[in-house]
């Protein structure tokens, strides 16, 4: 029993660290659209 506890908390860890490492590839190619977004925001303030 124990040893099916580590395994799934190994298991866990694991997925964690893919949706990490998912996320962080995702945040990186988002942030040039946040950038061009908050641009498109200023220039919407300025215009008023």
């Amino acid at each position: 029993d124990l040893f099916k506890t580590t395994i799934l908390s190994l298991v866990v860890l694991l997925m964690m660290q893919l949706i990490l490492l998912m996320y962080l590839k995702i945040s990186k190619k988002l942030k040039p659209f946040c950038k061009m977004i908050s641009g498109l925001q200023n220039i919407m303030i300025s215009v008023d």
